[in-house]
């Protein structure tokens, strides 16, 4: 809700999409949509920003990384995770007290 109320904010609800639903499975739409791949073998990416924050204590982050490294479906990926995981290589990785987040950008 509050991102909602932000977007709101700054009038961008016409450039915006926010979907609530398990990474997997929204990627697997993607991939659906597009015949292939999350990105669908398109040069260009299907999204400007994403932001996952898959539950911790599970392999999500990585899996989530791994389909975005295979196939950008944004320009920019944020992953929050827990903050001693390590990504897949190409990733900016910050650390904020426990929790980390890993940029990835097209």
């Amino acid at each position: 809700r509050v991102l909602e109320r932000n977007i709101a904010s700054l009038d961008a609800a016409a450039r915006c999409a926010v979907h609530v639903v398990d990474a997997h499975r929204f990627l697997a739409g993607l991939a659906a949509a597009t015949g292939g791949g999350a990105s669908g073998g398109e040069s260009r990416a299907r999204y400007g920003v994403a932001f996952a924050d898959p539950p911790y204590r599970t392999d999500d982050a990585e899996r989530v990384a791994r389909a975005w490294l295979a196939g950008p479906f944004a320009a920019v990926l944020g992953i929050e995770h827990e903050a001693p995981r390590q990504l897949p290589a190409g990733g900016d990785a910050r650390r904020y007290g426990d929790t980390g987040i890993t940029l990835y950008r097209e």
